[in-house]
């Protein structure tokens, strides 16, 4: 039986934010590889890349990890990207869709290592409240279709 071929990826926001925070990451990311028996084909750092983007080709045209990181993908070269949290690869509900159908189509799995502690903690509750309230608000800016019933001429024609 081959092994899964992983990728991790870290991000960090600027340089001199705590290197023990990505010195963490990558510590944890390599321990859960290494438990699993993944192999581990690619480490991604990205340093100063922030995740708020709506779209992926606008964060791959800006960073070029995150190109490199969805390369992978797109080549099937990897079965799993590991992140110590969901939030080092989006933080807006749109880029997470289209990060997860990217990897969905070609079959490469994300995992969090921090997910049992998100589920803990509840940021992960507090995230899915946000995206809820964002789809909310979504709906209520788009215009409603007309009703069906509004179509339906009630006036006979003139015959």
């Amino acid at each position: 039986m081959p092994s899964t071929r992983v990728a991790t990826f870290h991000r960090i926001a600027s340089a001199p934010q705590d290197n023990r925070g990505l010195a963490a990451q990558s510590e944890a990311l390599r321990a859960r590889c290494a438990a699993n028996g993944f192999e581990v084909v690619a480490e991604i750092v990205a340093v100063g890349q922030s995740a708020y983007y709506d779209s992926l080709d606008t964060l791959r045209a800006d960073s070029p990890e995150y190109d490199a990181l969805m390369r992978l993908v797109e080549r099937e070269e990897i079965d799993t990207i590991i992140v110590h949290a969901y939030d080092r690869l989006w933080r807006s509900s749109a880029l997470a869709l289209q990060v997860r159908e990217l990897c969905q189509q070609h079959h490469v799995e994300i995992v969090s290592t921090s997910l049992d502690e998100e589920l803990c903690s509840g940021s992960l509750i507090a995230r899915l409240g946000a995206i809820l309230r964002e789809a909310e608000e979504s709906e209520e800016t788009a215009e409603e279709p007309p009703d069906e019933l509004d179509l339906i001429d009630d006036e006979p024609d003139g015959d």
